[in-house]
């Protein structure tokens, strides 16, 4: 039913010559045909509304903090019988083996909030200027960098870390772009330098005491946007 209601609509909504229609048989992947004339409008109408981009930052950033809350639950459950399965010398319980591996979880946290911060920063570079989504269905070369701190600078927002309500470590973006990149999704980085610490105690990773910073930080972007389209 919903198949014969999409033919509909093409037949009603799209002008098609000869035999193209034709081609536009149920089951065949997502009507080729209407999609190649449509695309690069459906991409720049799309894209050039930054609250699509505001959207989609909200909803990352909601399953980011589902998962520290159930990577949290499961720490605690680990913590507290840790002690006596080791003291005891006992098998850990099927909840505690799952306890274990929900730990893991926070991985997602930091990827996902880093995810919803790029979304973020890419709605308020497009706010201030829509010229980043191009005519020809593409997004701008500048915006195409996961790099938060590049975003950070394209988007115009410099952060005051040095005022003390806004206590964020001026790394916390470099950290947060490695779950990007490759920290939340793989066991090693792309590039081997980037698995090595920079610096004595430069870890390339964030920890769950960081949370508080990168809810500011997220916070704080998100007054950031600008109230009109310019």
């Amino acid at each position: 039913m919903v198949a014969e209601l999409v033919v509909e609509f093409i037949k009603r909504e799209v002008t098609l010559t000869g035999d193209s229609f034709k081609e536009l048989k149920l089951g065949q992947t997502i009507f080729p045909a209407f999609y190649l004339s449509h695309s690069k409008k459906l991409f720049k109408a799309l894209g050039s509304k930054p609250e699509n981009w505001y959207k989609n930052s909200q909803l990352l950033k909601f399953g980011a903090d589902v998962f520290f809350e159930k990577a949290n639950k499961a720490t605690i459950t680990f913590l507290s019988s840790i002690r006596e399965v080791i003291g005891q010398g006992r098998l850990p319980t099927p909840q505690e083996e799952l306890a274990r591996s929900e730990m893991e979880l926070a991985l997602l946290y930091f990827q996902l909030s880093a995810s919803s911060i790029e979304i973020l920063l890419k709605g308020i570079i497009i706010a201030k200027d829509p010229k980043h989504i191009k005519a020809e269905g593409k997004l701008g070369k500048k915006i195409k960098t996961h790099d938060l701190t590049k975003l950070l600078d394209l988007a115009k927002c410099s952060i005051p870390f040095e005022e003390n309500s806004y206590p964020w470590r001026e790394d916390l973006p470099k950290k947060l772009t490695h779950f990007i990149l490759w920290q939340g999704r793989y066991p090693i980085s792309l590039e081997g330098n980037n698995n090595t610490f920079e610096g004595q105690f430069d870890l390339p990773w964030c920890a769950p005491s960081d949370k508080e910073d990168i809810d500011l930080l997220y916070s704080w972007l998100w007054e950031q946007r600008p109230s009109k389209l310019k």
